[in-house]
């Protein structure tokens, strides 16, 4: 992996997010940790078809069922996770997920697969357009909260990030009849109400936010925007 170790590798990707110069310096090698984080590259960009082929090369086959999964191709994840011979979370979690959208759901994720991979693969969904699929695990919200109470906050976040602002705010009100003094969600209500333009309500959160985290920046930022 020429003159790059595996940390260096993981700084340039996830923290610094110089994905092209780490392209670049990867693109010629062919072991396979090198292709490993080539998928995840391409993974990242978007590009799921070369992402899998490149996973599956690798036999990493639970990151290339995650891809066929997201391009729509349920009988491709599923030959790949046939293939996967050790369970693991993500395994368990694609196998989840396959369950809740041919509706043959007959267990639960668990606390930290919920909190782990919900929002990074419903993001993704809507990235890739898959709204079908999207909008059948939205729908079996109530599955990962009995795993994960979070779970609602995590929904709501997603669906805030793609402009579903009344939903969001669903998810949101869902969240507060269980964790009323939960900053963040005080905070992410706000951000809706502000979506809305409705400033007043948008207040009321934010000092909600403040009452229950006095050192929340991003509220005090907020609130002085708008005031």
């Amino acid at each position: 992996m020429e003159n790059l170790n595996k940390l260096q590798i993981l700084e340039k990707l996830y923290f610094k997010k110089e994905m092209s110069s780490l392209f670049q310096e990867i693109k010629n090698n062919d072991d396979d940790l090198s292709l490993y984080f080539i998928g995840k590259i391409y993974f990242s960009q978007g590009n799921f078809d070369k992402a899998a082929k490149i996973f599956e090369k690798t036999k990493n086959f639970c990151e290339a069922a995650r891809c066929k999964l997201i391009i729509n191709d349920i009988r491709g994840a599923k030959k790949l996770l046939q293939k996967n011979k050790e369970v693991s979370p993500l395994s368990d979690w694609l196998d989840i997920l396959i369950r809740i959208i041919e509706e043959k759901v007959n267990r639960l994720p668990t606390f930290f697969e919920v909190r782990n991979f919900l929002e990074v693969d419903l993001s993704t969904l809507f990235e890739a357009g898959n709204i079908n699929f999207a909008e059948k695990i939205v729908n079996s919200s109530e599955i990962f909260v009995q795993a994960n109470s979070e779970a609602n906050k995590f929904f709501a976040r997603v669906l805030y990030n793609y402009n579903y602002i009344g939903l969001s705010r669903i998810f949101l009100d869902k969240s507060l009849d269980i964790y009323y003094n939960d900053p963040e969600t005080h905070f992410l209500k706000a951000q809706c109400y502000i979506k809305e333009n409705q400033k007043e309500e948008a207040k009321k959160h934010l000092n909600y936010c403040l009452e229950c985290a006095d050192n929340y920046f991003p509220a005090r930022k907020l609130l002085k925007e708008i005031e």
